[in-house]
């Protein structure tokens, strides 16, 4: 059952028993208004009758029982005869009625009455009484040793009340369908952006990441439609940042298994060689010199590889304090050999008491792979400088730069500007990659510029550089 059906029945339902309590609390009153005026029109003719009755006895004055038995007869001629029993002494003396009445039970049932209302008076003398399926009102008045029982039928009244009952619940039905009806649609109409909600939710369970809702309301059902759409926004952007992390993934994985197959090809076959051939000593010592340079280009890739998955994994950083400049002397020290195989030179320029809060292995690694890229497209004899202020720290080749067009793919992992000079240097196409993400991590950003003429500027801008304090001595500089 749908839930406009359900508020619809249960309005309808109780709007019902209202109008039908208050129906028979109003027709209860209206009874008991008209059986109060038929008792007091019937009281007061009865009084009338009875004063005469009285006003004929008074004329004379009978000696015996059977003498006020006669005398009463003749007396009692009135209009209510034919609904009135008269009695004499507790004995019925005129009965000219269809019905039999029970004058002592009467009297008792009168004296309860009296008992239990605050003011007895003429309505005490009346009953409310059934009589072969039919409703009576029943007086009692006692006048000079007589005593007379009149009746009125009050059946069609009730009948009266019944029939206006039975009108009322069939309209109060006809009325409860028609506001059934009408409830149904007006609900209807305002859970509409419900049910929308409802197709868009199950859209989304079936894969529909786009669905939306239009927001045209202003009051809770469009706070509900612009929260969902809201939500919304937010599971597409997170589900279309898990399928290019998926589809990262899998380009790393083929692009990895690419650059494992080609050294370990390289290996393969010259083991074979040195299996089945009998080479002289030279040639030997080039395949195992082969074999080496390619097993270390195996370890600088499998190592890469583990610190780039472990940034990806969320790496907890462990910042402190730390000099720059130091941070560039251990760079300076760990490339020193690539710079003697190229003739290259490194200055070094950094700010005095330039400081900054990081990991350092992370940012030696991160310099590292930078200078190690800078050697990698410097000429022979060129110059590479570290530079080191609180706008950023950077490394500065004089290499032919870096096509703009090219920026974003070259920090993807595997990708190479110059795949043959990269394999021939060693490199895998992991450093700028690795470089990004500790920038990341750092709360900076990779930056990268072409210098005008001809070189390269990269490195690292982030807002956790200071300045003008000596670490070693805590004193400003």
């Amino acid at each position: 059952m749908r839930l406009s059906t359900k508020i619809s029945l249960a309005a309808v339902s109780f709007l019902f028993l209202f109008s039908q309590i208050f129906s028979l609390w109003l027709l209860g009153d209206m009874r008991t208004g008209m059986v109060e005026v038929i008792r007091q029109q019937e009281w007061d003719r009865l009084e009338r009758e009875t004063e005469e009755f009285g006003t004929r006895l008074a004329r004379q004055s009978p000696l015996t029982a059977q003498g006020a038995v006669f005398l009463g007869k003749a007396s009692f001629v009135s209009d209510l005869s034919e609904s009135t029993v008269l009695y004499y002494q507790g004995k019925e003396i005129f009965n000219s009625t269809p019905y039999e009445f029970d004058l002592a039970k009467i009297q008792e049932k009168m004296e309860e009455k009296q008992k239990m209302e605050d003011d007895p008076g003429d309505r005490s003398r009346v009953l409310l009484e059934s009589m072969d399926q039919k409703k009576f009102l029943i007086f009692l008045v006692d006048t000079r040793g007589y005593q007379l029982i009149h009746y009125r039928e009050v059946t069609s009244t009730f009948e009266q009340i019944r029939e206006i009952f039975w009108r009322g619940m069939a309209g109060a039905c006809i009325l409860c369908i028609f506001l059934l009806v009408t409830f149904s649609l007006v609900i209807r109409q305002i859970l509409r952006p419900l049910y929308r909600l409802k197709t868009a939710a199950d859209g989304f369970v079936q894969g529909n990441y786009r669905e939306r809702l239009p927001v045209v309301r202003k009051d809770e059902i469009g706070e509900i439609s612009q929260a969902f759409n809201h939500m919304a926004d937010r599971v597409e952007m997170h589900i279309q940042e898990l399928a290019e992390e998926n589809e990262k993934q899998r380009r790393l994985l083929g692009s990895l298994a690419h650059e494992l197959k080609t050294p370990m090809t390289a290996i393969q076959g010259y083991a074979q060689t040195l299996q089945r051939l009998s080479l002289s000593p030279e040639k030997q010592e080039k395949a195992l010199t082969y074999i080496e340079k390619e097993s270390k280009r195996l370890s600088r890739l499998s190592a890469k590889m583990l610190e780039l998955t472990r940034l990806w994994e969320g790496v907890k950083v462990e910042r402190e304090k730390l000099s720059v400049e130091q941070v560039f002397e251990e760079v300076k020290e760990t490339i020193s050999w690539r710079l003697k195989e190229k003739g290259l030179q490194l200055e070094v320029t950094v700010s005095k008491g330039l400081w900054i809060w990081g990991d350092e292995d992370l940012l030696t690694s991160f310099f590292i792979n930078l200078a190690d890229n800078a050697c990698k497209v410097s000429p022979v004899g060129g110059k590479i400088r570290l530079e080191g202020s609180r706008k950023g720290l950077f490394v500065v080749d004089e290499g032919p730069g870096i096509p703009r067009e090219e920026w974003k793919k070259i920090t993807e992992p595997f990708y190479m500007l110059d795949k043959s000079r990269a394999r021939k240097e060693g490199g895998a196409g992991l450093g700028l990659s690795l470089c990004e993400q500790i920038a990341r991590i750092h709360e900076g950003e990779l930056f990268m510029e072409n210098l005008p003429g001809k070189g390269f500027r990269a490195g690292l801008f982030t807002d956790w550089l200071q300045e003008g304090e000596d670490l070693e001595t805590g004193k400003q500089v």
